[in-house]
């Protein structure tokens, strides 16, 4: 009986507007993974644009992602967010099959700039849809559900992008970029069965962007944009292994492969003592120490050679279940704590400081890590510590600063 339950819950979750959300965020995770993997190369290889160039427009479009973040989320306000959302999936999908016509920086750079607009503008319209369909005690299970398919999705992408780098070829980098477009649109086709949001109704006394004005929100946008330097650390993490332990070098693969299956398996099993906003602070504060246990065991790997693997494989265990509970965390914490009718400003705000993270993430985890070794781990450890552990009074700042206030998922 518990069997059949688990499937017809599942089949319901495939079927309704969560299924749609599901598979509009796998969809466009699918994308981006697929052209991430291979646009870089394409660009600079193939296209011939030196790679400083390249690197200096993505730097500029992250750049600018993060000021645009506020502005297009008003625009879910003004139109509707599925409205924006199809939009929005629709420029990506023709600024994307833009590239194989862009042979030079001037046009690189303007696709680029336009593909990332649209990025921000699908993210804080499905924000905003996502805020009105997941509610009740199932919430956070479900966005773990959507995360484990978007994972899923990425793992597939990546799979399809190395094989054309091993072909390597003029054809098959284009029809890479044409699936990539033909994804999005699919995205875009998906994203006009969800259900319509409207014009959120709001008090008379809010303001446009009063975000801006909930400094405990802003606190835990700062808190997860910390957190997010964790993908900084995967990054290099094949680095590491290659250079700073005595592991075998293929063991940087395996462990990111770890990560990426067990948060597709694993992720709403982690997800399940996450029901409101209390247990998201605690889970934050979990993550913190867990991801602060893992940076030292990752750092010890480069002093103890001799049990390098074992070290490397127990902090990936350790860090992807940080990992999956400050996602957890985050899901709740994000959507909780805003109020009715903002959940776009909210979650464009919230993805603002991800952004910044994902933005900084590189250069910090380089010049830690890389640059000073095994108390660099230390220290970025220390940051995840501290940002986990001052988690659950933020919360309870941000509680006070609304009288009245409760989770929208009660207690269980």
């Amino acid at each position: 009986m518990k069997s059949r339950g688990s499937s017809i819950r599942r089949l319901l979750f495939l079927a309704g507007d969560i299924g749609r959300l599901a598979c509009v965020s796998s969809s466009a995770m699918a994308g981006r993974v697929l052209f991430v993997t291979i646009g870089l190369i394409y660009f600079t290889v193939d296209v011939r644009i030196p790679a400083v160039q390249v690197g200096a427009v993505l730097t500029l479009a992250g750049a600018l992602s993060i000021v645009v973040g506020l502005p297009v989320a008003r625009l879910s306000d003004l139109f509707g967010s599925r409205r924006v959302l199809v939009l929005a999936m629709l420029g990506q999908s023709l600024g994307t099959a833009a590239y194989v016509v862009a042979r030079n920086l001037i046009a690189y750079a303007a696709i680029t700039i336009v593909v990332t607009v649209c990025g921000r503008a699908a993210h804080a319209a499905k924000g905003a849809i996502m805020g009105a369909v997941l509610v009740g005690e199932e919430r956070t299970a479900n966005r773990s559900r959507i995360r484990s398919w978007s994972n899923a999705a990425a793992v597939l992408a990546a799979g399809a992008g190395a094989w054309v780098l091993h072909v390597n070829e003029h054809w098959a980098y284009l029809a890479a970029i044409g699936c990539t477009a033909s994804i999005f649109l699919f995205a875009a086709f998906v994203s006009a069965l969800l259900p319509r949001t409207g014009r959120p109704e709001r008090p008379a006394d809010a303001s446009r962007f009063g975000v801006l004005r909930d400094r405990p929100f802003l606190a835990l946008t700062v808190i997860d944009a910390l957190f997010t330097l964790q993908m900084g650390l995967l990054e290099i993490l094949p680095l590491w292994v290659a250079e700073h332990t005595g592991a075998p070098r293929w063991m940087g693969g395996v462990l990111f492969g770890l990560n990426t299956v067990m948060v597709v398996f694993l992720q709403t099993r982690a997800s399940r003592g996450v029901t409101d906003l209390s247990s998201a602070g605690i889970a934050n504060r979990r993550a913190g120490a867990l991801l602060f246990g893992s940076c030292v065991l990752f750092g010890l790997a480069g002093q103890y050679v001799a049990f390098a693997a074992v070290l490397l494989v127990c902090a990936a265990f350790v860090f992807v279940w940080g990992e999956m509970l400050h996602a957890a965390a985050g899901w709740e914490l994000s959507f909780g704590l805003a109020p009715e009718g903002e959940h776009a400003q909210y979650q464009a705000m919230f993805g603002t400081g991800t952004t910044v993270g994902l933005t900084a993430a590189p250069l910090v985890s380089t010049a830690l890590v890389l640059g000073i070794g095994t108390a660099g781990w230390v220290i970025v450890g220390a940051v995840f510590l501290c940002a986990g552990a001052a988690t659950p009074w933020v919360v309870r700042w941000a509680l006070r600063q609304r009288p009245g206030h409760v989770s929208p998922v009660a207690v269980g």
